[in-house]
């Protein structure tokens, strides 16, 4: 019997696929507006978007695997994304789901093979002042 990594999502192993990307949003702090830059994870059905060319807050994106970002249930930082990068919000329970929509949809694979990176995005968020 193997061990369950993931007590609270049994069909979701370790080796399992899924793509990352780094996403920047623009917050506003006083009177100056900031750069915030987020790692999240990138189900199927969005990365078929992005191939398309729909224009996005990510940066850039690579295919990875599970345990490359969760120990356990815990997120780990991957080593070669600086400190400025914080996770998105409830970046295990979106990562774990993430996975599910490449095992449901694994054509979906064939966009970004694992262990490649693509940064030719439409990448054309601004920031925008409020007046």
């Amino acid at each position: 019997m193997s061990k369950i990594t993931y007590p609270n999502a049994p069909d979701v192993s370790p080796d399992d696929y899924l793509v990352l990307g780094v996403a920047s949003y623009f917050a506003q702090q006083g009177d100056q507006t900031l750069e915030v830059k987020t790692l999240e994870p990138i189900p199927s059905g969005y990365v078929e978007a992005l191939v398309a060319g729909a224009e996005t807050a990510y940066q850039y994106i690579w295919a990875a695997t599970l345990k490359e970002v969760l120990l356990g249930e815990m997120p780990q930082m991957p080593a070669h994304l600086d400190g400025e990068v914080q996770f998105g919000y409830d970046f295990t329970a979106r990562a774990i789901a993430a996975v599910r929509t490449y095992k449901s949809r694994p054509e979906a694979k064939l966009h970004l093979p694992p262990g490649q990176s693509w940064s030719k995005l439409n990448h054309g968020y601004q920031p925008t002042t409020h007046e």
